[in-house]
């Protein structure tokens, strides 16, 4: 870092560092990203519920509803609050991490030569479920030979089978035999559950053998929800301004202003809060 000027006390000289944390950016750390919420909410192009853009407006700043002059509906603009992807703003699919947890079938039975008898369903065996064997041989599925001989109807079953009840019969310890109720947990439920669960690293632990993480599909890692990356200032989206570098920000904000209404625009400069001068590649 050559120089930071102008910048939230954020950055204060030894201040305890921050517990790292999939919802903490540099952009949020520096509150930098709050003036680029705010520039996106006041100056920005909104879409109307039925998709007509909007000219930036200062009804907007005012708390006013919108009309679209195309369709006369009237609505309400995202505000710099609801524009973050801690609150409002956030993707619903991946609630504002930018990252999607997905149960791995190919983690769920990691020796396909063994029986289900024989423990081959691993989550079963994991998280305390030891009589799905029983109750997934009441849906017709053979539980005595190799995970890999069986159908294809076996293995839906086994997957993705309906969480219903089946009567079997448990024996105790000396012998005696139990006639229960139990209704079936198919090997994924049985991974989402305990990752619902879990309340510890430990317990999380345990889940994530299961899992896969993948870039979320909805916002493409960018956090936002679709509304929120509706809105353009200058022909971009609030996603696509937080990719830039802070040198490439501080070249492309000062741009913004002739590309405004003459309604919108100040003689007064850029806020302060962008004085900041940057050799390293962080985004905001």
């Amino acid at each position: 870092m050559d120089s930071v000027e102008h910048v939230p006390a954020a950055l204060a000289l030894r201040q305890r560092p921050g517990v790292p944390g999939v919802r903490s950016t540099f952009g949020t750390s520096t509150e930098l990203l709050n003036v680029l919420r705010l520039m996106f909410s006041r100056l920005g192009s909104h879409r109307c519920p039925n998709g007509h853009r909007q000219a930036p407006t200062i009804d907007v700043a005012l708390n006013l509803n919108l009309t679209c002059p195309e369709c006369r509906v009237e609505f309400y603009p995202p505000g710099a609050e609801s524009m973050a992807f801690n609150s409002d703003g956030a993707c619903p699919r991946c609630t504002g991490t930018g990252l999607v947890r997905e149960v791995d079938e190919a983690t769920l039975v990691p020796d396909p030569s063994r029986s289900i008898s024989d423990g081959a369903v691993a989550p079963w065996s994991m998280f305390g479920l030891t009589v799905m064997p029983q109750v997934v041989a009441e849906f017709d599925v053979r539980t005595d030979v190799p995970y890999a001989e069986l159908t294809d109807r076996e293995r839906k079953i086994v997957m993705h089978g309906p969480a219903e009840k089946r009567h079997i019969s448990v024996p105790s310890k000396n012998g005696k035999l139990f006639e229960l109720n139990f209704t079936y947990r198919n090997a994924r439920q049985a991974v989402q559950e305990a990752l619902n669960n879990a309340t510890s690293e430990r317990g999380l632990s345990r889940v994530n053998k299961f899992l896969s993480v993948q870039v979320c599909p909805a916002c493409h890692g960018t956090r936002l929800s679709e509304e929120v990356r509706s809105t353009l200032v200058d022909g971009i989206n609030l996603a696509e301004a937080t990719a830039k570098t802070l040198d490439e920000i501080l070249v492309w904000a000062p741009g913004v202003v002739p590309t405004l209404p003459a309604s919108r625009r100040s003689a007064r400069t850029l806020p302060r809060s962008w004085a900041v001068s940057s050799t390293a590649g962080n985004r905001s």
